[in-house]
């Protein structure tokens, strides 16, 4: 079998690099296009996973229509000439011309409300659309709905062993009490119309937290002069690890903050929206917290709290337990989809 798969963001390479390890051991072919974007290639190359570059995309909403038309006929052509059996991603609407056009099945895997205009042309042409059970819209007769989190097909037990290396290569010790915070850009079409931390917000919420212990900042936009000094340089890959071993992780990353969850840190999320998913791991498991950026304060305290309570991490770890032993081995079920 040819695949052809398009990689639009760091996370999409986590969730299919498993998926394609087992599929070519079993004889399949892939074609992998990605977006010049910062980490995609580093995590590509880090898994030896061969691609396409697909460009950087464009910045104004005249650049993302532009890139959009351009990016789409290009992937047409790389698809005619690998003449693929099954297009399978993320949610991006970069292959929906070569999947119309050649007639192939499309499934796409899909966990963000938000993102209604990539759905509303990917919709048409899909075949089957593939979302966690806490999705919180019915897209209809293609919905079809799993049980566990996207996170999983990487972070399951079966795939993902932490390194305690990455503790020396960070400076922190096995025991020590250290966390991880996330800013984004906000430039991403799912981001539009959403708020996150004000800056002077951010260097409240790092200092507050360095009462505690280190604080690494990863951060898509430059750090302010207060924060440069802890801005975390780490190879991507490696991240999982230092995560795993971290007391909290804290940010305006939606898939950090469940990543966290999934290895058995408590997390915080600040989104003025959320996402379903979010929402379900505080509910149904009570490891990820989702606050708005109006509840700054309750934010502050909530992290204090968990970095305070000596328990918290083992509750975290036992938890992780629970979500592995309910959910779905999701890299497994993907291979199911495509060998059907």
């Amino acid at each position: 079998m040819k695949i052809f798969i398009d990689i639009g963001h760091p996370a999409h390479v986590h969730y299919f690099r498993n998926f394609i390890k087992i599929m070519e051991s079993r004889g399949h072919e892939f074609f992998v296009t990605a977006r010049d974007r910062k980490y995609v290639f580093e995590l590509l190359n880090a898994y030896h996973i061969r691609f396409v570059s697909r460009g950087k995309g464009g910045g104004s909403f005249a650049g993302r229509l532009t890139y959009l038309v351009k990016t789409s006929f290009r992937i047409l052509g790389y698809a005619y000439r690998f003449s693929p059996d099954l297009f399978i991603d993320f949610g991006t609407m970069y292959t929906c011309l070569a999947s119309a056009f050649t007639g192939k099945r499309h499934v796409v895997f899909e966990d963000t409300e938000i993102t209604g205009l990539y759905r509303s042309i990917y919709k048409p042409v899909v075949s089957e659309i593939f979302t966690p059970e806490c999705f919180e819209l019915d897209l209809g007769k293609k919905h079809k709905r799993f049980k566990g989190y996207m996170e999983l097909a990487y972070l399951h037990k079966k795939y993902f062993t932490p390194d305690s290396a990455v503790l020396e290569e960070a400076g922190v010790k096995r025991d020590e009490i250290f966390s991880v915070v996330r800013f984004v850009d906000r430039n991403a079409v799912h981001d539009i119309g959403t708020a996150g931390l004000t800056a002077e917000d951010k260097v409240t919420l790092v200092k507050r937290l360095e009462k505690y212990g280190r604080v690494f900042v990863l951060s898509e936009m430059p750090l302010p002069g207060d924060l440069k000094k802890n801005e975390l340089k780490l190879d991507p890959e490696k991240l999982h690890s230092l995560m795993f071993f971290s007391s909290l992780i804290i940010g305006e990353s939606a898939t950090m903050v469940s990543e966290a969850a999934i290895l058995g840190t408590p997390s915080v999320y600040v989104d003025s929206k959320g996402r379903g998913y979010t929402r379900d791991l505080e509910n149904r498991y009570g490891i990820l917290f989702n606050y708005t950026p109006d509840d700054v304060s309750k934010v502050f305290s909530k992290a204090e709290a968990i970095l305070t309570d000596r328990n918290s991490k083992a509750h975290a770890l036992t938890v992780r337990e629970k979500i592995m032993s309910e959910a779905v081995d999701l890299t497994s079920f993907m291979v199911e989809i495509a060998e059907q």
